[in-house]
């Protein structure tokens, strides 16, 4: 079974971004699927699936994904195989991975 950890600074980044309105409850609830999907059936079950256009990332970003939640909502991550964790990065609703 997989494991999701979300970076403190993260974690805090989210509830600013709650609190700012710039969720709603319903991407909140998209982003608990998103994470109980990798806890039952593991983060490469993503890219089979369509509706989270997962994908690698490139550059500075090169050896994390993106996965989509929401219509502009996106979770940035890396797969660390040797601990079975999914570390989430970053939280955005902009499609910017500045």
């Amino acid at each position: 079974m997989w494991k999701v950890n979300i970076k403190p600074q993260t974690e805090l980044e989210l509830k600013r971004s709650l609190k700012n309105g710039e969720f709603s409850s319903d991407d909140i609830k998209l982003l608990l699927i998103w994470i109980k999907f990798i806890e039952v059936f593991g983060p490469y079950e993503l890219e089979k699936d369509f509706k989270w256009d997962d994908h690698s990332l490139w550059g500075k970003w090169s050896g994390y994904r993106s996965s989509c939640f929401s219509g502009a909502g996106r979770i940035i991550y890396k797969i660390l195989d040797d601990e079975i964790i999914v570390m989430v990065v970053r939280v955005t609703n902009k499609h910017d991975y500045k």
